[in-house]
């Protein structure tokens, strides 16, 4: 994959910022390799009832270079240089790179190469390497709310990942009205159910996709539930979710988008 944008953000933190820009190549692009090369399994995949093998992509690796803005006239001085590798590798924790020309995607990398190939006295370019910690870059952070009342009780939820059949959210909040002590949701799309029963009064709480619940109260609520996180699947397109009488619901999802 080529850009045109010589500017990125990395770990919230501009280029520009730091002085920096993408090196260009003689086609007056930027050269890239994002998501290639992939690292593949080689154990059977099933999806929609068939099997493929060596089909289930883990992670993806980005390659390129980065230079000094003006390196000509100002050249790096050894602080700068020390500035741009602790950029790159702040920590060992993953964080967002944004091209400027996928503003809406987040390939959320972690650096494994800061290398600074010198053409002559501190001029030159970084050479960097990082490696994904998912198959896939990420969109921004969408958050839907709704609140549910005897008017109106049907959510329409929109799913935007195209990178696999199901996506369920990063989280699912919901806030009890009223005197209500009861929760309940079904996915009109595939029929599941997932509720909470004998709740106090104005409770929240959270459900996130790694199947946690969380209740403001402090109270453990594995047994108010019905263990229904089929019902949190969402279909590729809009899902039609219903809601009981009483509550608002707030849903945060960050989808994986194949490009």
């Amino acid at each position: 994959m080529s850009f045109n944008s010589l500017n990125f953000i990395w770990n919230g933190v501009s280029n520009t910022d730091m002085g920096i820009v993408l090196v260009r190549t003689m086609t007056g692009t930027i050269e890239q390799t994002f998501c290639s090369p992939k690292t593949i399994t080689s154990e059977h995949v099933r999806f929609n009832g068939s099997y493929y093998y060596g089909s289930d992509v883990l992670n993806y690796k980005l390659h390129f270079e980065v230079m000094k803005i003006n390196c000509d006239e100002e050249p790096l001085t050894l602080d700068e240089r020390k500035e741009i590798t602790h950029y790159f590798m702040p920590d060992d924790n993953f964080h967002a790179f944004i091209s400027e020309d996928f503003p809406e995607l987040e390939f959320i990398v972690q650096f494994t190469k800061a290398q600074f190939i010198s053409y002559r006295k501190n001029v030159g370019v970084y050479e960097l390497e990082c490696e994904s910690c998912s198959p896939y870059p990420f969109s921004e952070l969408m958050i839907a709310s709704f609140i549910s009342n005897e008017d109106d009780n049907i959510m329409q939820l929109a799913n935007n990942c195209n990178a696999q059949p199901h996506f369920i959210p990063n989280s699912m909040t919901f806030t009890l009205r009223g005197d209500t002590t009861f929760f309940s949701m079904r996915n009109l799309n595939t029929g599941k159910l997932l509720e909470f029963k004998d709740l106090d009064k104005l409770e929240k709480i959270t459900i996130n996709n790694h199947n946690q619940i969380l209740s403001n109260t402090g109270k453990i609520r594995f047994d108010n539930f019905n263990w229904g996180f089929e019902a949190l699947e969402l279909q590729y397109g809009i899902s039609d979710l219903e809601f009981s009488i009483g509550c608002e619901v707030e849903f945060q999802m960050q989808f994986p988008i194949m490009i």
